[in-house]
């Protein structure tokens, strides 16, 4: 991830690019990100993302909206989103701060929620 403060809408990238395309409809924002990164490389995709005047504008329309105070851009934020996806029958985790996703094990999109639990449940017993 290579900007700063939006590793929430980096979450809903993360969730709407590694959905089956049957979920992502054809004509909408979503599926002209895909195709503009398709068979690109991380950083390529990254200044894609970077310099997509659309997603900015949404970002920061929903990011203003909540209930929650819009932190500085410069601030040193300890919060943090990331996204599991059922790719190819596993169980993957999407994470901005990593160097790539990290593989789970097998999973299906019956069992995604389920199978995502005790990762879920070990990061947060790691922050105890």
């Amino acid at each position: 991830q290579t900007v700063s403060n939006a590793c929430g809408t980096m979450g809903i990238i993360h969730a709407a690019m590694n959905a089956p395309a049957t979920v992502v409809e054809e004509d909408n924002y979503f599926a002209s990100l895909r195709a503009r990164c398709e068979g690109l490389d991380a950083d390529a995709r990254a200044s894609v993302i970077e310099n997509d005047d659309a997603l900015e504008v949404a970002h920061v329309g929903a990011s203003t909206e909540g209930q929650s105070e819009v932190p500085d851009i410069n601030a040193n934020i300890d919060l943090h989103f990331v996204t599991f996806a059922d790719v190819n029958g596993g169980l993957w985790e999407l994470d901005g701060r990593k160097p790539g996703p990290v593989y789970h094990g097998p999973t299906s999109d019956a069992g995604l929620l389920k199978d995502s639990v005790p990762v879920i449940r070990k990061y947060m017993d790691a922050a105890d």
